[in-house]
């Protein structure tokens, strides 16, 4: 049994909600969790990871095989003082959420620490994102302005008609002033929803 532990499955949402972590035994119960989520489909994957002090906190995201894990048409992410800035390098949230997931519509991240989208653009296949037509970044401290016009460029203006990010809201990200975002809102048009 694990303390603090809850996992909810039905046929249209799963939610894993941690709030307090003891040894290893949540990777165990999170890779479990995300192999479920891969035959069960639900609708909606909410992941709520808090107070968490591991040096490796992307590894909750990530199932037995070492994958990311959340699969469905709506994901949820809020991570609340989990690790450091530095303990995300490994990993930009948004590029692996899409990579991992081509079925997803709306992806809402809360994550001070995390890297966002901190990938070598130049690198980066936009195709992933296909699928992906609402975007809420949330209290998203390590995003940056550049990383935005980027998603902007590729994922908004430049996909094609009725495709792509119908819209990206920027919710409380310290590093993405207003009024870069009313520039870039002379652009991308009504899309673009932020509040600071």
């Amino acid at each position: 049994m694990l303390p603090e532990f809850k996992d909810v499955v039905t046929s249209t949402q799963c939610t894993l909600k941690h709030s307090r972590l003891l040894l290893n035994t949540p990777y165990l119960a999170c890779s479990s969790l995300g192999y479920m989520t891969r035959f069960l489909l639900p609708s909606t994957v909410e992941i709520i990871l808090s107070n968490l002090a591991d040096e490796r906190p992307q590894d909750f995201l990530r199932n037995s095989a070492g994958k990311i894990f959340p699969y469905g048409p709506t994901i949820k992410i809020r991570l609340s003082s989990v690790g450091t800035s530095d303990s995300w390098s490994e990993l930009a949230l948004l590029p692996a959420l899409v990579e991992a997931c081509d079925v997803v519509h709306m992806i809402s991240i809360d994550a001070p620490m995390a890297s966002i989208a901190n990938v070598e653009y130049d690198d980066q296949d936009w195709t992933v994102f296909a699928s992906l037509r609402h975007l809420q970044l949330r209290y998203c401290d390590q995003l940056t302005e550049s990383e935005v016009q980027l998603l902007a460029d590729n994922v908004m203006t430049g996909a094609e008609s009725e495709r792509g990010l119908q819209s990206l809201e920027i919710l409380s990200c310290r590093n993405v002033s207003e009024e870069f975002l009313s520039e870039m809102s002379t652009e991308v048009g009504p899309k673009l929803k932020w509040k600071l």
